[in-house]
């Protein structure tokens, strides 16, 4: 609540939506991050980590479809992301799509692998 003004008016950052989602996600909001993000964000965005983060919240709620498409649409605008490779990863693993699962397995560590080297 004490935030709230900081969400709404004509000083927002662009960065204040995902943050805030973010923080509900942390307290374990996440149908309320949905519900935040989902009127705030513009139906075509065409924002990798707001896929993303949108992806991670579907899970968290079971929405295991949702999440998938919206991991997809980030991974289709940020191929390089380990994390979204994981959680797709974990999508194919309860659709019981083994070939899907292992796909992503071995992008999610081909690319944590080039992260860990990037960041040595």
């Amino acid at each position: 609540a004490a935030l709230q003004p900081l969400l709404e008016g004509p000083l927002q950052h662009p960065w204040t939506p995902p943050l805030w989602a973010k923080v509900l996600r942390l307290e374990g909001r996440s149908e309320d991050a949905l519900r935040y993000l989902r009127d705030v964000l513009p139906p075509d965005h065409d924002n990798a980590s707001a896929h993303q983060l949108l992806g991670l919240l579907e899970f968290d709620v079971g929405n295991y479809a949702a999440a998938e498409d919206e991991l997809l649409a980030s991974a289709r605008l940020d191929p390089f992301s380990d994390v979204t490779q994981f959680k797709l990863a974990e999508c194919a693993r309860l659709r019981r799509d083994h070939e899907a699962e292992q796909t992503h397995r071995a992008e999610y560590a081909r690319l944590h692998a080039l992260r860990l080297q990037v960041d040595a």
